[in-house]
């Protein structure tokens, strides 16, 4: 599970909030050991979603524990919908990642800045 706690609600995770289906799940899929991130925000349950995907770094080695912060390169971004994906770099752009807590079940995280190219209102 995540929470974001600071700054304006990302639309992904506002438009998953007002769809039709009150079931439907939004979230971040990390893969630590390929730095790849997963956006994904569900229109109409796991059958049609919203996704964005890309890389991150972590800013400094040295900081080993709560908060850290992590840059993001958002990749490619769009619907899929059936299985079959509709994405491309139109939905693209660097953005930041603070944690603030995290342990095996939560993840609690901000947005301390925001991304130059505004991908996270497409």
């Amino acid at each position: 599970r995540a929470a974001y706690v600071r700054g304006t609600t990302p639309r992904w995770k506002w438009l998953a909030a007002v769809a039709p289906n009150n079931d439907n799940r939004a979230g971040q899929i990390y893969d630590v050991s390929s730095n790849k991130v997963q956006n994904y925000a569900e229109l109409f349950g796991p059958g049609a979603y919203l996704t964005a995907s890309g890389g991150f770094q972590e800013v400094s080695r040295a900081a080993t524990r709560c908060p850290k912060d992590f840059n993001v390169q958002i990749e490619s971004g769009g619907v899929v919908i059936g299985g079959r994906s509709f994405t491309s770099d139109a939905i693209s752009g660097p953005g930041c990642l603070r944690v603030l807590y995290l342990d095996e079940s939560i993840r609690i995280f901000e947005s301390p800045r925001g991304s130059p190219e505004k991908w996270e209102r497409a």
